[in-house]
C-alpha cells in the first residue's frame, strides 16, 4: 500500500523456498598496496615502506619511563694474588674464595749467542727504575748509560 497504512500478509511468513543457483563471478579488482619494509628510526618513531615505493613515518611511540628496577646482587672481585713459586698463581676473592692455576711456566727458550769477552773493568756507577714506564736506566763508569725496558716483565 502506497498510502502509509500497514497491512498483514501471510505470504511474507511462509516456508523459505530452495536456495537458488549461484552467480557468475566479477573481475578482479586492482591489486592492493602492502607493506615491503619497517624500520626503527632510533627516536621512537617508525617508518613503513609500502610495496608501491611510497613511505609513512609514525609519531614518536615512545611510553613512559617504567620504574627502576631492584638493585642487583654484589659482583666479586679479586683481593690479590700471590706467586707460588713453582709456576703457580692464587687468586684470592673478596667472597673469600681462592683459586690456584696450573702450572703457567713456559717452555725455556734457546739459548743466545756467547757475548764478547770483557775488554775493561768498567763499573756500574748507579741505576734507576722509572714506575711510570718500567724503564730501568743503568749508569756505567765512563760510558753512555743503558736503558732497558721492564715493561714486559
Amino acid at each position: 500500500m502506497t498510502d502509509g497504512s500497514h497491512f498483514k500478509s501471510d505470504i511474507l511468513t511462509r516456508p523459505v523456498g530452495p536456495t537458488g543457483l549461484s552467480g557468475q563471478d566479477g573481475q578482479d579488482g586492482d591489486d592492493g598496496i602492502g607493506i615491503s619494509g619497517t624500520n626503527a628510526n632510533g627516536d621512537g618513531t617508525f617508518t613503513f615502506t609500502y610495496t608501491d615505493g611510497s613511505t609513512y613515518r609514525t609519531g614518536d611511540l615512545t611510553g613512559p619511563q617504567g620504574p627502576a628496577g631492584a638493585d642487583g646482587a654484589d659482583g666479586v672481585g679479586i683481593n690479590g694474588t700471590v706467586y707460588n713459586g713453582n709456576g703457580t698463581m692464587t687468586i684470592s676473592y673478596t667472597d673469600g674464595t681462592n683459586y690456584t692455576t696450573g702450572d703457567l711456566t713456559c717452555p725455556k727458550g734457546p739459548s743466545g749467542p756467547q757475548g764478547n769477552p770483557a775488554t775493561d773493568d768498567q763499573q756500574i756507577t748507579d741505576f734507576t727504575i722509572n714506575p711510570a714506564t718500567n724503564i730501568l736506566t743503568i749508569n756505567i763508569e765512563n760510558a753512555t748509560a743503558q736503558t732497558i725496558d721492564l715493561s714486559s716483565f
